[in-house]
């Protein structure tokens, strides 16, 4: 008998474990992020990001994501942009097989219209960005690259230019963005 309440103890405790909640480790919401560093009389880019959903410590997860990245240049006139990207956010070991703790892993692709500071020339850019932030400080890099593909009287261009983008995330306020 007694053998058979320990074993049904185990089984209950058992059951009761695997159903404990995942512990949250990035929760849902909106961040802004500082690309890289502003420079006097270049680029000032920020990049906000709403995820759907929280991350948890459950292995496998994976969650909606949306982004919207702005860029402002102070030029007479200024330059500025806005770039819609969609995608997806994991937690996970880092892919470069370097030493480290887990990952907030989160790619984003996106195309927007425009042109590169010559009016003359619109087109569309694609991107394609990897984050491989910290969990806990939301800081790390951002990897990827941009390509802008001209058109005009209906006539696909080929590809102009390719700028890869390999710089920090640092977490800043969304106020006012």
């Amino acid at each position: 008998m007694k053998n058979l309440l320990t074993a049904t103890s185990l089984s209950i405790l058992a059951v009761l474990s695997s159903q404990v909640e995942a512990r949250t480790i990035v929760s849902a919401g909106t961040r802004c992020f500082q690309i890289g560093d502003v420079i006097p009389g270049g680029w000032d880019r920020t990049l906000k990001i709403k995820m759907q959903q929280a991350l948890s410590d459950k292995p496998g997860q994976i969650v909606h994501v949306d982004a919207l990245e702005l860029g402002f240049k102070a030029t007479n006139p200024p330059i500025q942009y806005a770039n819609q990207l969609t995608g997806s956010a994991t937690i996970a070991p880092p892919n470069d097989q370097l030493p480290g703790g887990d990952q907030l892993q989160i790619s984003l692709v996106g195309t927007s219209y425009g042109n590169r500071e010559d009016i003359s020339k619109n087109g569309v850019f694609s991107f394609d960005y990897a984050l491989r932030l910290d969990p806990k400080t939301l800081a790390g890099p951002i990897t990827g690259y941009q390509i802008f593909t001209p058109f005009s009287n209906g006539q696909i261009d080929a590809p102009i230019s390719q700028a890869p983008l390999d710089t920090q995330l640092q977490p800043i306020s969304c106020e006012g963005r």
